[in-house]
């Protein structure tokens, strides 16, 4: 599942801006510097479970030429609570996915991608939501949907 598990690849390899938590995340000084270091409005704060700090911070060191890479040696394991494997917690954080992804396009100074777009989103949202009550996976990606327009309203 996409939002219990960030990086599940082998080996080891260039990082992808999106896929990566920063459970293990180790940058220079000098690199986190000449980005900026993370933005404030990204990360939790409360009960808002805005993410994406570790994805902006890849991504900002691509536009500055620096590399990153990933490697499968550094594991960790994670204890995850008994409330976070259940559809509800699930549901949340999928809503406040939609809205960190919205975050940190605008923090990028990026367009939004076309599974982002506004009237997607809102055509999926409907859709999604009759779907729901019959499966998880349906309620998930409609909380994150919702989460991406109410995301967008909010950034206007």
């Amino acid at each position: 599942m996409l939002l219990l598990s960030c990086t599940e690849r082998e080996g080891s390899g260039p990082v992808p801006g999106f896929d990566i938590c920063g459970g293990n995340l180790a940058v220079r000084r000098a690199a986190l510097q000449a980005v900026g270091g993370f933005p404030s409005t990204l990360g939790r704060v409360g009960k808002r479970l805005i993410s994406g700090e570790e994805s902006f911070l890849i991504e900002r060191l691509a536009q500055q030429g620096l590399k990153t890479r990933y490697d499968d040696r550094f594991g960790v394991e994670h204890c995850i609570p008994a409330q976070r494997l259940t559809v509800r917690w699930a549901t949340r954080r999928a809503y406040w996915e939609g809205v960190s992804r919205v975050l940190i396009h605008k923090e990028l100074g990026r367009s939004l991608p076309r599974t982002m777009r506004p009237l997607k989103l809102a055509a999926s949202v409907p859709v999604l939501l009759a779907f729901a009550p019959f499966s998880s996976e349906s309620a998930i990606r409609c909380s994150m949907a919702w989460g991406g327009l109410v995301g967008q309203v909010r950034m206007r």
